[in-house]
């Protein structure tokens, strides 16, 4: 832990998350691979993160870099991967946690798998409990470009990037794009590396809490968030390149997120209104169960 040379390199980046980035780093600390090094990067915490941290440092379990203001999460890792030595990184946020062999897989996958810079595992959402909410698949894309088009179903957890390739690709810092920073960057990883691995194992945890931003946020800021990232997307060489061919399943998907996220903030107006400009955007997937699946959230959360 914390070698000179680690092979992995966990990047935590924390906003007030005191409660609960203990039982982050505890989660990777607790690995049965140990050639890693832990960063977090702290975003000016205004509660008591710093404090909590000081027993980590203290056994130089952590390095911990703290920002002169909140910049998001993007900055930070950006700002891990800067001060990183691992030959692999790999981002945690600090309200959820690592399985106790999700690195020790993620490296005998490298092993297996030398000329991958870019591969994942698979992961679920659970409660507060510890419950299981969802589960992530186990089953491995045909086409990742397509899968990842349609929606982010890779995520930010488990994902393992070559040193190189994350310094080179880097989060999208533009305020607007925060929430969606994470699904804009692996398109862009994805462009660049061509390829991705997968580990059929749930190796890692997402913790479903009220406090969640994607939870808090209001209706006009998701919008205004999607629809940047949409038009960004489609006019960038993704969407002219290797993405051409499911540029409709791309804006089709963003509208039915939308849709869903008006649909749960008792929005129905604005919910029906990008069910239907999904629908127009991608005539094929009307037919699919996906979309209709909108539509019935829309009637649940109605009344």
């Amino acid at each position: 832990m914390n070698n000179a040379n680690p092979f992995f390199t966990v990047i935590i980046p924390t906003y007030n998350r005191a409660h609960l980035i203990k039982k982050t780093i505890d989660s990777v600390l607790a690995q049965s691979f140990h050639d890693f090094e832990i960063i977090v990067v702290d975003n000016k915490s205004t509660d008591n993160t710093v404090e909590v941290l000081q027993p980590y440092l203290a056994s130089n379990s952590i390095k911990l870099f703290v920002q002169d203001r909140n910049y998001e999460r993007a900055r930070s890792r950006n700002k891990g991967f800067e001060e990183a030595s691992g030959k692999f990184l790999t981002l945690l946020d600090s309200d959820d946690t690592f399985y106790t062999n999700c690195l020790e897989d993620a490296y005998q996958f490298h092993q297996a798998n030398p000329a991958l810079g870019f591969y994942h595992c698979s992961h679920e959402v659970v409660d507060e409990e510890g419950k299981v909410v969802t589960k992530g698949s186990l089953e491995p894309v045909d086409n990742p470009f397509k899968a990842l088009a349609a929606g982010n179903y890779i995520s930010n957890i488990g994902i393992f990037i070559e040193a190189g390739l994350a310094r080179k690709v880097r989060v999208d810092e533009t305020p607007v794009l925060i929430g969606m920073e994470d699904y804009d960057f692996l398109l862009r990883l994805l462009f660049e590396a061509k390829q991705v691995g997968f580990i059929p194992k749930i190796n890692c945890a997402v913790l479903l809490h009220p406090q969640r931003t994607v939870l808090t946020q209001e209706m006009e800021t998701i919008r205004n968030r999607v629809l940047f990232f949409v038009n960004k997307s489609v006019k960038s060489e993704l969407f002219t390149r290797e993405f051409k061919p499911y540029k409709k399943s791309f804006v089709s998907g963003n509208h039915l997120y939308l849709c869903g996220a008006a649909a749960i903030r008792k929005l129905p107006v604005e919910a029906f209104r990008h069910f239907i400009n999904a629908g127009k955007s991608n005539i094929a997937g009307v037919f699919t169960y996906r979309y209709w699946r909108h539509f019935f959230v829309i009637i649940k959360y109605m009344f």
